[in-house]
């Protein structure tokens, strides 16, 4: 029908909300090292984190998928109080799905976070019980201000040093899902 000229499908000039926001994929060669294997998932984290500003959204639920070589694949996933997008409560939500999904001694291949049940910065319902933002907003601030500066990655978590050599490799600064803007078909 397009092609004959009849419409069927309208024009969207605007972008949608996301319905889901995921960061992840391959780790490399498999690993079993369990510093290795949290350094990526914090890496992981960071990159999620980066992609809810950036969209200007917040999770209500973060799902972590582990695939391990030789292995099963694991999921599990857990659901926040008031929608988030706060990396030291992304960072306790992430330490509690590792708990549960990581398997010792297991080679480690690929990772996924999937940040779902998004909402709006702007439209959310303000809680009694909401912990503080202001500190948080402003080491945010920095944050963005130092990587702006001197690299994507030049100030991030102390737990991704097992993980020198990716950053230095300028090759690893972007996965095409960082790349903002671009469509893929």
């Amino acid at each position: 029908y397009e092609l004959q000229g009849e419409k069927c499908l309208p024009l969207q000039c605007e972008r949608p909300l996301h319905k889901i926001i995921s960061r992840g994929g391959s780790i490399g060669q498999p690993t079993a090292d369990a510093d290795v294997q949290w350094a990526w998932a914090i890496r992981n984290l960071e990159r999620l984190n980066e992609a809810l500003e950036f969209h200007g959204v917040q999770t209500e639920k973060l799902t972590l998928i582990l695939e391990f070589k030789d292995g099963p694949t694991r999921s599990t996933e857990t659901s926040f109080d008031v929608p988030t997008h706060r990396f030291d409560l992304l960072l306790l939500a992430a330490k509690y799905l590792w708990s549960k999904a990581q398997i010792p001694g297991a080679r480690l291949y690929r990772m996924h976070y999937l940040a779902s049940r998004l909402t709006l910065c702007t439209r959310r319902q303000l809680g009694l019980f909401d912990p503080p933002t202001k500190n948080d907003d402003q080491l945010r601030q920095l944050k963005r201000e130092v990587n702006a500066r001197h690299g994507r990655f030049a100030l991030r978590s102390a737990a991704t040093l097992p993980l020198t050599e990716i950053y230095l490799d300028e090759a690893h600064g972007y996965d095409i899902c960082d790349i903002h803007g671009k469509t893929c078909f």
